[in-house]
């Protein structure tokens, strides 16, 4: 028996192809949260300190993405608000999705 024929027997064997993968669809769906709405406070919080971003800004950032909050950080390179958009080095955020914003001039605050 070659060495190819040979590691074919010592292979995982997936008698249900699929099913692993299955799983993890609904177990996302059940663990995936619904987009909290923000009351007017908070919408205004968060408006006023998108007003005072500046390019070159360090900001940390949460946002709704498929059914999950995620964080994260970054400088901002532009504030699109005809477009409804926040531009960071590396990413792009819709501000219907910004949850939460927190800005500063240097990366630690």
């Amino acid at each position: 028996m070659n060495r190819e024929e040979r590691a074919k027997q010592f292979q995982p064997f997936d008698a249900l192809k699929g099913l692993q993968e299955e799983l993890r669809r609904r177990e996302m769906r059940v663990l995936a949260e619904k987009k909290r709405l923000l009351s007017e406070e908070e919408e205004e919080r968060l408006s006023r300190r998108l007003c005072r971003l500046r390019k070159g800004d360090w900001v940390e950032f949460s946002y709704y993405d498929r059914g999950f909050y995620r964080t994260g950080e970054g400088r901002v390179l532009t504030l699109d608000r005809e477009n409804g958009l926040l531009r960071l080095e590396g990413k792009t955020l819709s501000l219907q999705d910004l949850y939460r914003l927190r800005s500063g001039r240097e990366k630690h605050f």
